[in-house]
């Protein structure tokens, strides 16, 4: 366990070195002696760890402890491991403030710390590291407050650097502000209710601390002291009541994942330039927040939910995502109203350029529906070919889909929801399509062959044509004009293949289902408020809704044709929530 730490300690150690701290940075008197020496001391400590370690292990297993115990020995060197952490946590963060007075001056900090090419761009120090290979139970410390406002003593042993509160209410951390937790790496609360948090509790007791959840405790206030945690590499306070972040937030140089996920009363963030080490952040649902600044973030990976604002000066645009291309898996874009601005700035914004697997396009996130250009702009937003997953939600004014959706090779979820359509592309020359929503259009009439992938002629082609190869799950909802169904047949032709799952909802005017679908192995058949196919496949005027299997099954032509499926259900969507 110590060896492991140490081991890590002097790679930090070669990370400070490299950048030359004691010339460029101007850190502190006789810095490059005290590099020197902390190097020597930690190659000395790693010469003799593995023997040491070897002997407690020896002693635990014989049951004899002669002279000092070398447990302790390892004890107390786990300590000095831990202060030696914190002295290259305080070098690491003057680096990264002098990185920014250089960028505010115009001197490039790659140059002025001659930083080698395959080192980390832009002076940014890593420091991210796999906390659990040198974890024991002693760091480890939970508390459940079983009573309110409940005095608990905590042992006398400060080693514990990982703390987890359970259940707390309010006063509590009065009473950790008695208690030696100035150690403490990472802080967590769960099921609390926690309204204000002492500034005295955090400058004293989370000083050090690494990681801090607050998530989900009704905080109303985010103390300014909280933007004082330099040391701080991950933050979550999703799922409060606060209305907005202290601007000293903005001071957390080491922070690399900040969540504020949920937190609906949030409305602004701080000036986020100085967060050059943020990779991530997640504030999904927070409807009101004005993220202005996140266009600063260049080496974000990860930003869960874009809001584009309808007040262009106050909010997000499109354009603001150009220089984010660093950013990787998944990415929901909300645009309200007027908001989608200008052409111009979706070409800006390149989507292409971002290594997304999921993006979710919703046009009509809050307030009136808006058609002006919003097929060229859905165009413009062409994502990376990457892309995995791809929802296209409330799209009022395109006439059909996106020129680029047929070329993204990879596609394995689809969802369209695309009012004006009137043709659907060839979403069966899709290979790995494995699940298909087609929902809320008011101009579709008829799915023809050309859906299928497949035109009249390929039928009499002698090689085998596959439509949909992949595609498990298939849905058609509220489709209002829809009346047609076209199949086709052919021996050289394999349709669906893999399709275990149809769900025909709210399509009142579709006449029949296509013949092929019976020969794919369907598993389960949902047609919900469709009349018209529910008269075909089940009869009986006076039948409203059923679950096959519960009721006697019907004799005629159309349930025949369906009735090899083990799971069926017709009916009405309102009969079955009256039901439930």
């Amino acid at each position: 366990m110590a060896e492991t730490l140490v081991n890590l300690l002097l790679e930090r150690l070669a990370s400070v070195t490299i950048n030359k701290i004691g010339r460029e940075l101007k850190l502190v008197t006789g810095v490059d002696d005290e590099v020197a020496n902390l190097s020597r001391n930690l190659k000395l400590i790693r010469a003799v760890l593995q023997d040491a370690e070897e002997r407690h292990v020896l002693e635990a297993s014989m049951g004899e402890v002669t002279g000092a115990s070398v447990g302790d020995w390892l004890n107390e060197l786990n300590q000095v491991s831990h202060e030696m952490d914190d002295v290259l946590d305080e070098w690491c963060t003057e680096i990264l403030k002098q990185q920014l007075l250089d960028e505010q001056e115009g001197v490039n900090p790659t140059e002025a710390l001659e930083i080698p090419k395959d080192s980390n761009k832009g002076g940014i120090i890593k420091t991210a590291r796999t906390k659990e290979k040198y974890l024991t139970l002693e760091e480890c410390f939970s508390m459940e407050v079983k009573v309110a406002d409940e005095m608990m003593e905590l042992s006398n042993n400060n080693n514990f650097r990982h703390f987890t509160l359970m259940c707390a209410s309010q006063g509590i951390f009065s009473i950790l502000s008695s208690q030696n937790c100035g150690n403490l790496r990472t802080f967590t609360t769960f099921t609390s209710t926690i309204y204000s948090i002492e500034p005295e509790f955090i400058t004293s007791q989370l000083k050090r601390v690494r990681a801090l959840n607050l998530s989900d405790t009704s905080l109303v206030v985010v103390p300014k002291e909280v933007g004082e945690l330099l040391h701080l590499r991950y933050l979550d306070l999703s799922h409060n009541l606060f209305t907005e972040l202290p601007d000293k937030i903005g001071d957390l140089y080491n922070l690399q994942t900040l969540r504020l996920v949920r937190c609906y009363y949030l409305v602004k963030l701080p000036d986020m330039r100085k967060l050059i080490n943020l990779k991530h952040l997640y504030v999904k649902r927070c409807w009101h927040l004005n993220s202005k600044g996140i266009s600063r973030l260049k080496w974000l990976e990860t930003l869960d939910e874009f809001h584009v604002n309808n007040d262009i000066r106050e909010g997000l645009r499109l354009e603001d995502l150009e220089n984010l291309d660093k950013l990787q898996g998944a990415l929901s874009m909300l645009h309200s109203g007027s908001s989608l601005q200008t052409l111009g700035g979706a070409l800006r914004a390149r989507l292409n350029k971002k290594r997304l697997r999921h993006l979710e396009l919703n046009f009509d996130w809050y307030g009136a529906p808006t058609l002006e250009n919003e097929g060229a702009i859905l165009n413009a937003l062409k994502p990376h070919p990457d892309l995995e997953s791809l929802s296209i939600l409330h799209c009022y004014g395109a006439t059909s889909t996106p020129t680029w959706l047929m070329s993204l090779p990879n596609l394995k979820w689809l969802i369209l929801s695309i009012r004006q359509i009137e043709v659907l592309p060839a979403l069966g020359t899709l290979s790995f399509l494995e699940s298909l929503d087609i929902s809320f259009n008011g101009k579709l009439q008829k799915v023809g062959v050309e859906f299928l992938g497949i035109d009249r002629i390929s039928s009499s082609l002698s090689s085998e044509v596959i439509s949909f190869p992949k595609l498990k799950h298939l849905t058609f909802c509220d489709v209002y004009q829809w009346e047609e169904w076209e199949g086709v047949d052919s021996q050289n032709i394999r349709i669906m293949p893999c399709l275990s799952s149809l769900e025909v909802r709210g399509c009142e005017k579709l006449k029949a289902l296509p013949e092929f679908l019976w020969k794919t192995p369907l598993k389960s058949l949902t047609i919900v408020d469709s009349p018209i196919l529910r008269s075909v496949y089940y009869g009986g005027n006076n039948i409203r809704w059923t679950t096959y299997g519960e009721e006697p099954a019907p004799t005629n032509e159309g349930f025949n044709k369906i009735s090899h499926i083990p799971n069926i259900t017709i009916g009405y969507e309102r009969d079955r929530r009256m039901r439930s």
